[in-house]
């Protein structure tokens, strides 16, 4: 009996992975720019965050990462602008000006770091409403980030924890 609650189990974290998979996928719709983003989000499961203190605890097997790219350069936000949405709604004689002018915004760390914070908090604002029409609702959990970063050696991937959401069925939310 209790194998056959693991296969259920494994299966509905299967399940609960795809679900997050497409929605992610779907969220880039949604994003005002198909160039290259300052942000990353994965699907974990509960394994991957064995021994990691929580408030609360971690009451599903999936969770979502949000991540930010410690490496993201004026390379990336050039390549951002010039794949939005708005850049392409303007005359192609007016695209250099509105891409120096963009740049020249964000010349300054601290502006560049709100933008990039900006556009990851869109980002998660996209999924979470993406989930609520699948029924499934995301759960911000408060942790120790550098713990989360060393964990998964984040670091030598140029990435830092953003933020970690719970994952679950919202019609298990109550339960």
């Amino acid at each position: 009996m209790k194998k056959i609650f693991l296969e259920s189990s494994n299966n509905d974290q299967l399940n609960m992975g795809s679900r997050i998979d497409d929605l992610l996928l779907e969220s880039y719709g949604f994003m005002p720019s198909r160039g290259t983003y300052p942000f990353t989000m994965i699907r974990l499961v509960d394994s991957q965050l064995s021994n990691l203190k929580t408030n609360p605890a971690l009451a599903s097997d999936v969770h979502l990462l949000v991540l930010t790219r410690t490496d993201f350069t004026k390379d990336d936000l050039a390549d951002y602008i010039t794949k939005s949405k708005e850049y392409t709604l303007i005359r192609s004689e007016d695209q250099p000006a509105f891409l120096q002018s963009y740049l020249h915004k964000y010349e300054h760390a601290a502006a560049e770091k709100k933008w990039r914070e900006h556009i990851t908090s869109l980002a998660i604002g996209i999924v979470t409403q993406l989930a609520k029409q699948q029924q499934l609702q995301l759960t911000p959990v408060e942790t120790d980030t550098a713990k989360v970063d060393a964990l998964l050696n984040l670091h030598a991937k140029n990435l830092a924890t953003y933020q970690l959401f719970d994952v679950r069925s919202a019609a298990r939310q109550s339960e």
